[in-house]
Formats: C-alpha cells, structure tokens, sequence
C-alpha cells in the first residue's frame, strides 16, 4: 500500500484506539491512587470478538504502540500508567486463527511484568482447553490454532 494512503488509513484507525487506551489509563491512574498503589504496573487486556480491519493481532498492536508512543507538551508519555498490553479474542479473527493470545510491552526488560503477562497467558489457554477445542502450535502472530478433541 502506497505511504500516502497508509497515512490515511491508520488516521481512520487510530482515534477509537486511542479513546480505548485514554480511558484505560484513566482508569488505572485513578484505581492506583484509590488503593495507594503507586508502583503498581497497568495491563490494558483488550477483547475485541469480530476485529476485521486489521490483517493480524499485531497489526492491530502496531496501532496502540503508536498511541502509546504519543508524548505530552513537556516530553512525557500521555498513557505513562499503561505498561503492557494483551489483545485477545476467541471468536472471529481474520485468516482463522483462533483464539488470540497478543501481549505487547512498553519496558520489554521489566522481567517480572512479562512471567504475570507470560503465566496469565498460560492460565487463560488452559481454562479455554476445558472446552470443545484444544490449543496448540502457537503462530507468529499470537493465534493458535484450534483442534477439536475426538
């Protein structure tokens, strides 16, 4: 796709993104000072049942990293109480993978936010595989794909 038009369509995608993530960082900011949580770290988990403008999770991941990029006037981060991101989805995603575990992180060295992400991530497939499906082979872009149990 042409640079121009990609301009012109991640103008259309981006602002219902940014509402989401906006009211999320409100929402953790506000419940960190509410339980005097300070150090707390934010997950903004994302369940979105029938995304179809976007090709992959990650493409729809590339949209919030942008968001979460943007700065204040005096070089802060607009969204600072967000640290990590998971989009999920169990039900329709494009090119049939499903469900969708997609876990994105803005301090890819805070090790001890990535084994929560990692261990809620195994905790989540396993209660899923109690259902008709199971889970395996993990693709590139955060599917699995699903195989029915005999």
């Amino acid at each position: 796709m042409p640079a121009d038009c990609q301009t012109e369509w991640l103008n259309i995608l981006q602002p219902p993104v940014e509402n989401i993530v906006r009211d999320a960082n409100r929402q953790i900011r506000s419940t960190k000072e509410i339980q005097e949580l300070t150090t707390a770290k934010g997950l903004l988990l994302i369940s979105n049942e029938g995304n179809l403008l976007y090709e992959t999770p990650a493409d729809y991941l590339s949209v919030i990293s942008r968001v979460l990029q943007k700065k204040t006037e005096h070089g802060d981060l607009r969204f600072a109480d967000i640290n990590a991101v998971v989009y999920l989805s169990i039900r329709a995603v494009r090119n049939g993978m499903l469900p969708v575990w997609q876990a994105g992180f803005c301090d890819m060295a805070d090790q001890q936010l990535r084994e929560f992400v990692n261990s809620l991530e195994r905790q989540w497939f396993t209660y899923l595989s109690r259902g008709r499906l199971i889970f395996e082979k993990k693709s590139p872009d955060g599917g699995y794909l699903p195989v029915r149990r005999e």
